[in-house]
């Protein structure tokens, strides 16, 4: 006995994905509004698909995504942001393995919109092969740029490495 509460398999798994103990950076999952969705009906509001995606970044990544939610002005918001940061996220370990998050630059982005515009996303948005709207599209491009505009003012960002030779923007 260890004076401890007795944890069950659903309290243990809580646990398990609330925080990270070796970073210290608490899960994407603890922001308001942003519980995971792990099974019907367990009280989730988001896809707890999003939030292991975000919660994988690394610490110091995950710490600016975290920040810009939590900035989010209500839990919509902060919804609408987590969904579009994890597409882009998606998209761009796909199209640019090597990108780093705080070091996208414009054209980067310029390329995901082309390809929500195309019906070119991982994971199908909008069913397999079918595209985004543009106002979709456009709403996708301000969330990401704010997101950009977030970090830049907390001192996140980093250079990014030049374009390879014969790169197309």
């Amino acid at each position: 006995m260890t004076g401890l509460p007795d944890l069950g398999r659903r309290d243990r798994e809580e646990l398990r994905t609330t925080t990270d103990p070796v970073a210290g950076v608490p899960s994407i999952g603890q922001i308001a509004g942003l519980r995971p969705r792990r099974r019907p009906g367990d009280g989730g509001e988001v896809s707890h698909a999003d939030v292991d995606l975000l919660d994988a970044l690394d610490p110091s990544d995950r710490r600016t995504v975290a920040g810009w939610l939590e900035a989010g002005s209500s839990p919509g918001t902060r919804r609408v942001r987590l969904r579009v940061m994890a597409s882009f996220l998606r998209w761009l370990r796909v199209a640019e393995p090597d990108a780093d998050l705080l070091a996208v630059t414009g054209p980067q982005v310029d390329r995901y919109c082309d390809a929500a515009l195309d019906g070119r996303l991982p994971g199908g948005e909008a069913g397999p092969g079918r595209s985004l709207a543009g106002t979709t599209v456009a709403r996708k491009r301000a969330v990401l740029t704010s997101f950009y505009v977030f970090a830049w003012r907390c001192g996140a960002t980093r250079p990014g490495r030049p374009p390879a030779a014969g790169a197309a923007d």
